[in-house]
């Protein structure tokens, strides 16, 4: 009777303890083993198996809450009805870095996790930048090629490259360290690599940036008010004096860290809050309050980049403030990740060159008979919206590197509608534009296009894209620029297309399987492995991606995805 009795007071305690702490809905799993005094969570999910023992990785993923019910997949268009395609760039990588511990753990990623623009724009792909920073600081290259991925389909790549900022040419920069030091941070893979991350980005400034810290638990704290990075020792004995207890007000520590950046605030400089934490919030303002308090703070100036640590570790709202703060989103799993955003990728992490960025694609609805965005479901944007400047979109940072990936079904060339069932227009997303060039058989509700579409050498597509300038405020016009291809500058295979496109195209066909798209056609993880390594060179971040997706093909082995071919290692 005791024992019942212990255990059963054990139960409510560890129950108490869960729902305090914010933890997974009713539905997931509590793994009762304990790693450095912690316990494993995972968010509900049946690729995990009714059997899955803790014992078996010692090293757990982090569980991921607050996503969506439903997972969204961009559907197949038809360009006779709507040829545009509008979205937001992004520049986070959070997915990949939790989706590639997953896998290391040896379990399969839960699809709702898995954003694929994060996985495809993780990767560098050695696109050339702007030799200068000029009014648009960054490149377009655009590619099409048939794909392996997807039968007789062809891919469309968008690739933008950022101008690279010389390191000794950034902007004086003024930090704030926004550092989680409640309860939940305690375990060795949070607070303390938060403070060995938050040295990493230290020894990258100097005399001209300025460091504050704030850390907040149940209450927030000035740990460090506007210091010189100069003074290292100072700042670094403030952040090993550190501790973690108490719940987590992560709105009053959001508060005044913005109140410490507008004290130092550099004019013409970078101003930036580095928030550090798990995500579990649970005291304070949460949910639609706190997303209100980011887009309102984001006019002052100040940006907000989260960095995302530990086991518990709550994505989707994580990921929501760094869209609504201006800044990106990394998840920071061990030191050489930390290393990789804060040392190697440090100018593109706090130095922004381009705000608000959008990209319109423009499709030939003569050539084109239906499109599929690869990714992007929570980045897309209402056509109407491309050029209200008032709207929201996507930051790129100096060097950043963005690609989108667009699946193409083309009309077999005796089957293409005639440009006479559509109206034309010099900008075919305004309908207020006068239509010129209308054939009189036209009907007054057909779609409009673009007028170039009616050229004899008509392009493939149009691809547009608008910028503002980092300093420009929501009233500002933004830049508009545009760039063409033609359907004669498709790649006759996929082995005649380049690095960047193969790379690309294989990292987003990972992404599709790991996320169970409806729409894979080619599960082969083994082979896409061996295409990666065969063009992996030197480069790290590659040859660490051809291994992961090698471990994937183990645990996806008895996968029921469909496999209708397999890509050819060139």
């Amino acid at each position: 009777m005791r024992t019942h009795f212990v255990q059963s007071l054990m139960s409510l305690f560890m129950l108490a303890f869960v729902i305090a702490c914010g933890a997974p809905q009713e539905d997931s799993r509590v793994l009762g083993e304990y790693y450095g005094g912690a316990s494993v969570y995972y968010a509900p999910n049946e690729a995990y198996g009714d059997t899955l023992d803790s014992k078996e990785v010692p090293n757990a993923s982090p569980a991921v809450v607050e996503q969506d019910d439903q997972i969204q997949y961009n559907p197949y268009e038809n360009s006779s009805t709507d040829n545009l395609i509008t979205f937001a760039a992004d520049v986070d990588t959070a997915s990949y870095t939790i989706s590639r511990r997953m896998i290391e753990d040896g379990v399969k990623v839960d699809p709702s996790y898995v954003r694929v623009e994060e996985l495809i724009n993780y990767f560098d792909y050695s696109d050339r930048a702007p030799a200068q920073l000029g009014e648009v600081p960054f490149l377009v290259h655009l590619e099409a090629s048939p794909t392996p991925y997807a039968a007789n389909k062809k891919l469309l790549r968008v690739g933008i490259k950022g101008y690279e900022v010389p390191a000794d040419q950034r902007k004086p920069a003024n930090l704030v360290y926004l550092l989680d030091v409640s309860g939940s941070m305690s375990e060795a893979n949070k607070l303390p690599l938060v403070i060995e991350s938050m040295v990493l980005l230290l020894d990258q400034l100097n005399e001209n940036d300025t460091i504050s810290i704030v850390t907040y638990a149940g209450f927030d704290s000035v740990a460090l008010p506007p210091t010189p990075a100069s003074e290292k020792q100072r700042i670094i004995n403030v952040l090993e004096g550190l501790s973690s207890g108490g719940s987590t007000n992560g709105s009053g520590g959001i508060i005044k860290a913005y109140e410490l950046a507008q004290s130092a605030f550099k004019e013409g400089g970078i101003n930036r809050i580095i928030l550090c934490t798990d995500g579990d919030f649970n005291v304070g303002l949460v949910g639609e309050e706190l997303n209100t308090l980011i887009e309102e703070k984001r006019e002052t100036g100040v940006s907000l980049s989260v960095f995302g640590f530990g086991l518990f570790y709550d994505d989707g709202t994580m990921e929501r403030l760094a869209d609504l703060g201006n800044g990106n989103y990394a998840f920071i799993d061990q030191f050489q990740e930390a290393k990789r955003a804060l040392v190697d990728r440090l100018v593109s992490t706090v130095q922004t060159i381009a705000k608000d960025v959008k990209i319109q694609v423009e499709v030939n609805p003569t050539i084109i008979k239906s499109y599929r965005l690869i990714g992007y479901e929570n980045r897309k944007i209402a056509d109407e919206d491309f050029r209200n400047d008032r709207v929201d979109a996507g930051e790129i940072g100096a060097g950043h590197t963005v690609t989108a990936l667009i699946e193409l079904d083309l009309y077999p060339m005796d089957q293409r509608p005639s440009i006479d069932s559509f109206r034309l227009s010099d900008q075919p997303n305004d309908p207020s534009i006068p239509v010129r060039n209308a054939s009189e058989s036209t009907q007054a509700d057909a779609m409009i296009i673009d007028s170039r579409f009616a050229m004899a050498d008509a392009p493939l597509a149009f691809v547009r894209f608008r910028h503002k300038q980092p300093d420009a405020s929501a009233e500002d016009p933004a830049i508009e620029s545009i760039t063409t291809i033609l359907e004669n500058q498709i790649k006759e295979g996929f082995s005649d297309s380049s690095r960047a496109f193969k790379l690309s195209s294989t990292v987003a066909a990972f992404a599709e399987v790991l996320r169970e798209s409806p729409y894979v056609q080619n599960a082969d993880l083994s082979a896409m492995s061996d295409l990666v390594e065969s063009l992996a060179q030197d480069e790290t971040d590659f040859q660490d991606l051809a291994r992961l997706i090698s471990k994937a093909s183990e645990i996806y082995s008895n996968s029921s995805l469909d496999v209708v071919g397999q890509p050819q290692v060139p």
